[in-house]
């Protein structure tokens, strides 16, 4: 009604980052000198910390992605988190990770940290985040599943669009289990074409 008006300060190591539905501080990418992987290209982080400043390999050019070695590609996984803490998931719980894709990549599968006590059917869904909601772009079930430990989703072929939002994770059925997850959030990284343990 009155106009513009500061909603939040993005201060100390964090930039405003754009999304579809609104902006977030969120911490700058990498640190300043530091080689990189950032944009799908492989160089050395500017002053900012937001930028390159100077490109040693172009991973787009040449059709690969940048994995976490800092190497060109064609597939990467990536691993969001560590296991600091364990709770009990009850098979109405559904158990999952936001994250940011900051280049477009293909999700072929991701897994998650769980203990099942006996034979489970967990399904896998990936959403997407469309205005202020997310929306079920991927739905997978899979009965009879006995594994502990990073239990996979099987294989998977989604496009995971640069500039968007989404919601990967698991819902439990035909009994409880146990999960390992973060404390608190983990920076993200790029998710790369075998991704998300």
């Amino acid at each position: 009604y009155n106009g513009p008006y500061l909603a939040q300060e993005c201060v100390d190591q964090t930039a405003c980052q754009d999304l579809s539905n609104g902006a977030v501080c969120t911490a700058l990418p990498c640190d300043a000198g530091s080689t990189v992987c950032l944009g799908n290209k492989v160089g050395v982080c500017a002053a900012d910390g937001q930028t390159l400043g100077k490109i040693t390999e172009d991973c787009s050019a040449a059709a690969s992605i940048c994995g976490a070695d800092l190497k060109c590609a064609k597939t990467a996984v990536d691993i969001l988190g560590v296991a600091e803490s364990v709770e009990g998931v009850g098979s109405t719980s559904f158990i999952g990770d936001v994250i940011d894709v900051t280049s477009s990549r293909k999700l072929t599968e991701f897994s998650v940290n769980l203990v099942l006590g006996g034979p489970r059917e967990l399904r896998w869904v990936v959403y997407e985040q469309t205005g202020t909601t997310f929306t079920a772009r991927v739905d997978k079930l899979v009965p009879n599943v006995t594994s502990t430990g990073f239990v996979s989703s099987g294989a998977l072929s989604y496009a995971l669009k640069a500039g968007k939002r989404y919601l990967l994770g698991v819902a439990i059925s035909g009994g409880d289990g146990v999960a390992y997850y973060d404390t608190a959030p983990t920076p993200a990284t790029s998710t790369g074409n075998t991704p998300t343990r």
